[in-house]
């Protein structure tokens, strides 16, 4: 083998040794940046990504009309999720989420000792775990079958229980925002950081049913959300139309007229920075653009060219 061309590419670089260290310098920098950027970009573009049939799962936003403007929400009235499981035709299933932006819970062994964590509740149906892929590690496998039941994640179950035994923790009574005695009947895996439910404290709805006033239709609470997996080839539009002329039905066509409905794909949840939701979001546009200056940056494409002796 020729070792020529080595020794004489060896010398070159020793000759000019501060443009080799700089451009070798360079060309690392170029490799880390690379690697950042590759890794933020499929984090970004991961969110969701996880939950089975995942292409089939939209959230049902609102829209109201008035004074000839359109504003988009995500929220829905609490009883359309029921009526839309009784009614309409193309679920696979469906849940309500209703996010709490605040809560307090005490741990009944210790009274005296109350935990606050902000966007991290949920009052949910008991087919949210047949919507979303939040895996059970411990206690009933098919929770929130009943009123006044919990499910936490690990994370949580470490937060109030300590070191307790994920086992003996099941059937722990929780005290909830000075109303509710929850007994935990299961724990599931933490929620992954890519997804737009963080969520680790899931009360079930039947627990809130006995307010008379989440029955009523016109009213919506901005937190309330209504999640649905449709079964493979279903027409959305179709299955918009029935939507609305069920909500029409039930709240009436003038309360109709003015809120209209739409699906969003879940995997386009979090770059909607105009609805928003309960974890932060960012636009695809912003994203590309990051890529885009981070591969075109002229020093980049310097140091990728660059051969020794180049002058």
């Amino acid at each position: 083998m020729d070792y020529s061309f080595i020794q004489q590419s060896f010398r070159i670089l020793v000759r000019n040794r501060a443009t080799t260290i700089i451009n070798v310098l360079g060309l690392a920098v170029g490799i880390g940046f690379s690697l950042l950027t590759y890794s933020v970009l499929r984090f970004e573009l991961s969110f969701d990504k996880h939950h089975k049939d995942a292409d089939r799962i939209y959230r049902i936003n609102s829209a109201s009309m008035r004074g000839g403007e359109e504003r988009n929400f995500p929220a829905t009235p609490y009883p359309l999720a029921a009526a839309l499981r009784e009614e309409a035709k193309g679920i696979e299933h469906i849940t309500r989420v209703w996010f709490s932006n605040e809560a307090e819970v005490i741990v009944s062994s210790k009274p005296d000792l109350p935990y606050y964590f902000d966007n991290e509740a949920a009052s949910v149906d008991a087919e949210f775990f047949e919507v979303f892929n939040f895996p059970i590690v411990s206690g009933n496998p098919t929770p929130l079958q009943e009123p006044n039941k919990v499910v936490i994640s690990q994370q949580m179950a470490e937060r109030l229980f300590a070191e307790v035994p994920l086992n003996d923790i099941i059937g722990q009574t929780i005290r909830y925002n000075d109303t509710y005695d929850l007994t935990v009947e299961a724990i599931m895996a933490n929620p992954p950081a890519s997804t737009d439910l963080p969520l680790h404290f899931l009360v079930s709805t039947k627990t809130l049913e006995s307010d008379p006033q989440i029955q009523e239709w016109p009213r919506i609470d901005f937190g309330m959300q209504t999640f649905v997996k449709l079964q493979a080839g279903t027409d959305k539009q179709a299955f918009l139309e029935e939507t609305q002329q069920i909500v029409a039905k039930n709240a009436g066509e003038y309360f109709a007229k003015f809120f209209k409905n739409d699906l969003q794909a879940m995997e386009d949840l979090h770059f909607d920075t105009s609805v928003g939701g309960f974890n932060r979001t960012i636009a695809k546009d912003t994203l590309w653009m990051f890529g885009l200056i981070r591969y075109s940056h002229p020093h980049y494409r310097l140091h990728q060219f660059y051969q020794p002796g180049h002058r």
